[in-house]
């Protein structure tokens, strides 16, 4: 459309499986069904036959342009020289559908603009293929408009180039997403994201020029001196999973007929791990028909996302970029920064075929963190007679938490007093667990508080991988308290979490220094042992609800699961 000296895209279509190669292919069929029949040489049998007549279709195209009847005369493999004819009448009818498919495409376009061809004055053929007669004839028949002969179809994408590299560069419109709404969340597998909606941002318009004149230099001067705007030929979307969590969907982000040069972002709640490398992928999607009926047109790993301590979710924020050279650009940010994630471009695989089948409900399960926790029980006297019963049974409870823990969980018991004994190294048989805190007996390691645990905690969890927790249950005061603080502290260091639980006359500022600076350390009643040691389970993912801590992803492989907005 031109308009005050401005010439407008107003939409574009297209379908990007159709093409010369398919009218090629009809008069392949067309001579080797010849073939044959006049000399019983069965082509399917004979693949340098069908690779004989590949080689010859265009030519045969081409001589249809002009003539009514194109000659055929090919060297056969153990044959020799062969002749025959196509005409022009058995080209045009076995191709037919092929040139209707463009011409509903054609109609789907002006429908969704609201016009009709009597709104359309001019028609101009581009690409080598539109000198087929039957393209011309067809949307003359269609639209009553013959189409304009004036401009080489061959040369009128290079002419438009030549013009576009003079212009100045356009400014990017902008489409951005609404924050997330807190009530809203889809469940993807491994990751799991907040919903949301749409918001579009008012667009600048680009000035740059294009050609839509006749003769090539009037073309060039003539373009220049006006504007266009240009949309976007097709939508970019990316593999997600569908909110039910069965099967793989094409998830757009770029609708098609924006104007270029466009910037389209989406916001996705993340939860990372804290030990694991966070990455996501990224498999940019060209097109609006499922994933492995689009044309997949890069990977990209977005890397470098940083973990919340408090376990919270962190915001993502993907940008896909269509600038004026029809050139895809992916960016990626964390939360309100200003600075981008670092992403890198891998090869697509070549096995792409999971994403066209119904997906494992196993997959769908969250996978949890590795888990290692550490249990050290004061043993000394003044834990004689309820109190060691009362612990014996707390955290029996609490490893029974773990039963159904989703990802891989060890735990380990050490009883401490004047020394520090390691009653059950880390083991991830929880009856046997459980059988080793009811063998703890009171005094088994002395009757006084001389000792501390930290050193066999550190021996114990300094290797492993995951999160690593210490618990420890001090009853009164313990003898060198600044030597304990010491070495909880170089525990710390390592990211070896330590919380505190005390009861009796247990000194609260004690477990305070010994917990690390976000565990919360807890001084209760001996009766509320048990609700204490379950709700350190709850936090960190155990009673078979895993709860915020466990919540992860990033040690899976597959991170193409990003968020869907229905």
């Amino acid at each position: 459309m031109k308009k005050n000296n401005q010439m407008e895209s107003l939409q574009t279509t297209g379908d990007h499986t159709l093409g010369g190669k398919d009218w090629d292919a009809r008069i392949c069929a067309a001579i080797e069904s010849k073939i044959e029949s006049e000399t019983g040489y069965y082509v399917s049998e004979y693949p340098e036959i069908h690779q004989t007549v590949t080689q010859n279709a265009e030519n045969v195209k081409k001589q249809l342009t002009t003539r009514n009847v194109a000659n055929v005369r090919l060297n056969l493999p153990s044959y020799g020289w062969y002749s025959t004819t196509i005409s022009l009448e058995e080209f045009e009818q076995s191709t037919m559908d092929l040139i209707e498919r463009t011409g509903t495409l054609c109609e789907s376009l002006l429908r969704g603009l609201g016009i009709g061809w009597r709104d359309i004055t001019d028609i101009l053929l581009v690409g080598g293929s539109t000198r087929m007669r039957q393209v011309s004839a067809y949307l003359k028949r269609i639209s009553g408009h013959t189409p304009l002969a004036q401009v080489n179809p061959d040369e009128a994408v290079a002419l438009g180039a030549a013009i576009q590299v003079h212009l100045p560069l356009p400014e990017y419109s902008v489409i951005t997403m609404t924050p997330p709404a807190e009530d809203s969340t889809t469940n993807l597998g491994f990751f799991k994201f907040k919903k949301q909606g749409t918001k579009v941002a008012p667009q600048a318009t680009p000035k740059y020029s294009l050609s839509g004149t006749v003769g090539k230099e009037t073309a060039l001067n003539n373009a220049l001196c006006m504007s266009h705007v240009d949309v976007v030929a097709h939508s970019m979307g990316v593999i997600a999973v569908n909110a039910e969590g069965t099967h793989y969907i094409n998830k757009t982000i770029v609708p098609a007929n924006q104007r270029i040069p466009v910037k389209c972002a989406e916001a996705f709640h993340y939860y990372t791990s804290a030990r694991g490398e966070n990455e996501v992928e990224i498999y940019v999607l060209q097109g609006t028909k499922p994933p492995l009926d689009c044309e997949i047109i890069g990977k990209y790993v977005v890397s470098g996302i940083k973990h919340d301590r408090n376990d919270n979710p962190t915001t993502i924020k993907i940008q896909y970029s269509y600038d004026i050279n029809g050139m895809v650009h992916v960016q990626a940010r964390q939360g309100n920064g200003t600075t981008d994630l670092p992403i890198r471009e891998e090869p697509v695989p070549a096995d792409m075929s999971k994403f066209g089948m119904p997906i494992d409900p196993q997959e769908m399960k969250p996978t949890a963190e590795a888990l290692s926790v550490v249990m050290a029980v004061d043993v000394s006297g003044s834990m004689s007679g309820k109190p060691i019963d009362d612990a014996r049974n707390a955290m029996c409870h609490f490893v029974e938490n773990f039963e159904d823990y989703p990802g891989d969980v060890e735990i380990g018991v050490i009883a401490v007093s004047d020394t520090s004994k390691v009653v059950q190294s880390l083991t991830s048989d929880l009856n046997k667990c459980k059988a080793s805190i009811r063998s703890i007996t009171e005094c088994m390691t002395g009757v006084c508080n001389a000792g501390h645990p930290f050193n066999d905690i550190q021996s114990m969890l300094g290797r492993v991988r995951g999160k690593r927790l210490g618990i420890v249950l001090a009853d009164g005061m313990w003898e060198n308290q600044p030597l304990a603080v010491s070495e909880a502290k170089k525990c710390h260091r390592i990211d070896i979490d330590i919380t505190g639980i005390g009861f009796g006359s247990a000194d609260e500022k004690f477990l305070r220094d010994i917990s690390s600076g976000d565990i919360d350390s807890m001084l209760v009643d001996q009766s509320e042992l048990t609700q204490s040691f379950g709700k350190i389970a709850q936090e960190i993912g155990g009673g078979g609800n895993i709860g915020k801590r466990g919540r992860t992803g990033a040690e899976t492989s597959v991170a193409t699961w990003l968020a869907i907005n229905e």
